[in-house]
């Protein structure tokens, strides 16, 4: 199976699923699952592309191949996320 994400060409057949975070002008952020071209065994990939002259480019990357590392970036994640939910909200046009 080889879902359409900009990762090297040989790492395409082995990649399992994937789901876009963001996607706006010439940035794309997304989470793959893998199975490791080398020995099988499955990993987790955060990825961010920059389009550069309509090519798209690898700029960051973030591997997480173990559950108990999930579960401490899940934890921390969440623990934070509070911060940025204030953010999130729309902001009131009416005057006080």
């Amino acid at each position: 199976m080889s879902l359409q994400f900009p990762v090297a060409k040989m790492l395409q057949p082995h990649v399992t699923d994937g789901r876009t975070i963001s996607r706006t002008g010439r940035w794309w952020g997304a989470v793959l699952a893998i199975n490791s071209p080398r020995d099988g065994k499955p990993y987790l990939g955060i990825y961010k592309w920059e389009n550069v002259a309509g090519e798209w480019k690898k700029r960051q990357y973030f591997k997480i191949n173990k559950a108990k590392h999930l579960d401490m970036l899940m934890e921390s994640l969440n623990t934070f996320a509070d911060t940025l939910t204030s953010n999130d909200e729309p902001k009131s046009t009416d005057a006080v």
